[in-house]
């Protein structure tokens, strides 16, 4: 199963909604860079999401692990950490994938209903839901994959609730009945952004700590302790709590090693990995390296896609697609907007990260008077 693309409406923050398409919307010439669904469809390996700090990056990876959650996990709503108060009453959730050998349409809308509890909490369930269905050869053209104008529903969420599906809760998606017997590996690293801890369970694979910090012998990590051995030393190191690992190890081992980690599995899957701030604590060409091995036909063999954020447009210049890219802008009202590169930038020839730094696409670096309100206050005081 692969996701084509993801899409919300009436949403908190993104006014215009948000729209995060993964095939390939620019001419295919290096087919390494993507993976081919169709004779004309194909879905990007690495997916970038850059802008400034508050400018919604790390909203839409949220949004994108929910929509995930209820597709590829099966998850319930009671089961996702859904972002409250961007996800509300009317919230539209539209989710294009391909399975098997047909192309599908997931439409869902959520409401709330009155959890009737102390604290005046309310319940995010599916208040309506529709799923479309089309076969591969009626979706050979980029422009008509995601047209179901003429395609008939063939499940609908009062459909269920006539047939009385006991199974199925206003909290669960009518979706698992395409899904059920399809299980696709993701995995996430939002909430290490703020907190980096090295979470690998067990003996690590030495190699890939060695990518990070080339030091270390041997490196394991059970409920009780933190053990390393450096190459240096005869006696390791031990942490009778694991959470004080950052005193024993660097931050961009803890940060490298659960990284790798994590790439391995979704490499080997042909899943979907999304990394927040991918930069933090991380050296530009490690960062780089894993980049790579997603474009890497020999160690992506399965067609994993990497989904990531960051601050740093001078990582995108190593990104030879336009269509994979993201601008994340703050509006004058303080909403935020996705962008496709693609869609502004035209050209070729000018440094992704130029377009950036110079604000070309307005939004993408601070502005002239923020700096200047910074600096005066900074000169009078």
């Amino acid at each position: 199963m692969k996701i084509l693309r993801i899409k919300f409406d009436n949403i908190g923050l993104f006014k215009k909604g948000l729209t995060i398409d993964f095939t390939a919307k620019d001419r295919v010439s290096n087919k390494s860079q993507v993976i081919q669904i169709s004779n004309s469809i194909y879905i990007q390996k690495l997916i970038g999401l850059v802008g400034i700090n508050a400018s919604g990056k790390s909203m839409a990876l949220k949004l994108l692990k929910m929509a995930m959650d209820i597709l590829l996990g099966h998850k319930s709503l009671d089961q996702i950490q859904i972002p409250r108060n961007i996800v509300k009453n009317n919230t539209q959730i539209c989710i294009d994938f391909f399975h098997g050998d047909k192309f599908y349409r997931m439409e869902s809308v959520i409401g709330e209903m009155d959890a009737h509890t102390d604290n005046d909490e309310t319940i995010l369930y599916f208040k309506d839901e529709k799923i479309y269905s089309k076969n591969k050869s009626s979706a050979e053209a980029k422009k008509t994959l995601f047209d179901y104008s003429d395609k008939n529903v063939i499940y609908t969420r009062k459909q269920f609730e006539q047939q009385k599906l006991s199974v199925l809760k206003p909290v669960d998606s009518i979706v698992i009945a395409i899904t059920k017997n399809e299980r696709v590996f993701y995995a996430d690293m939002i909430q290490e952004t703020n907190i980096n801890l090295y979470r690998v369970k067990g003996k690590a694979q030495i190699d890939f700590i060695n990518l990070f910090d080339d030091s270390i012998k041997s490196l394991s990590l059970s409920e009780e302790n933190l053990e390393v051995c450096f190459k240096s030393n005869i006696e390791a190191f031990e942490c009778a709590n694991p959470l004080l690992g950052n005193e024993v190890l660097s931050s961009g081992t803890i940060k490298g090693g659960n990284l790798i980690y994590k790439a391995n599995l979704v490499l080997k899957s042909g899943g979907y990995l999304l990394v927040d701030e991918i930069e933090i604590h991380m050296h530009k060409e490690l960062v780089l390296t894993i980049m790579d091995f997603f474009n890497d036909a020999e160690v992506n063999k399965f067609g994993a896609t990497l989904i990531f954020t960051t601050h740093y447009s001078e990582i995108l210049d190593a990104m030879d697609r336009k269509d994979n890219i993201y601008v994340m802008i703050k509006q004058s009202d303080y909403t935020c907007e996705a962008v496709r590169y693609s869609e502004r930038i035209k050209r070729n020839d000018i440094k992704k990260s130029d377009i950036f730094i110079s604000n070309y696409i307005n939004g993408t670096a601070p502005s002239y008077e923020s700096i200047e309100k910074v600096r005066k206050f900074i000169c009078q005081n």
